[in-house]
């Protein structure tokens, strides 16, 4: 009698887990095609879903172009010295080109 009880309360679980499962499926089908319906579609359906398409792609559009962002590379930290320990620095355009050409000589020679 005992053994007949089991199988029957096993049973029942299983049919539970069934119903339970079969629940969760159906709202889950429920929610894709609402998804579908509400969403998808309608994307699917506009003037804008080609480009859309295309930027998923990476297809340029005419007149596009690419950007790339590069990091700019470490200054040197002598010349970030040497700017500092200046005690003078240009005040006019006289002083810049005279300055400009010291340094072409100096670095030249």
């Amino acid at each position: 009698m005992a053994l007949v009880a089991i199988k029957m309360f096993v049973n029942y679980n299983n049919i539970e887990i069934a119903i339970e499962q079969t629940i969760d499926q159906s709202l889950s089908k429920q929610q894709e095609l609402a998804f579908a319906e509400n969403f998808q579609l309608n994307y699917e359906r506009s003037e804008y879903s080609q480009l859309f398409l295309k930027h998923e792609n990476n297809m340029l559009m005419p007149g596009e172009f690419i950007i790339k962002f590069q990091t700019l590379s470490k200054i040197d930290t002598g010349e970030i010295e040497r700017i500092e320990n200046k005690e003078t620095f240009i005040t006019n355009p006289e002083q810049s080109w005279k300055q400009f050409f010291y340094e072409r000589l100096y670095k030249t020679n």
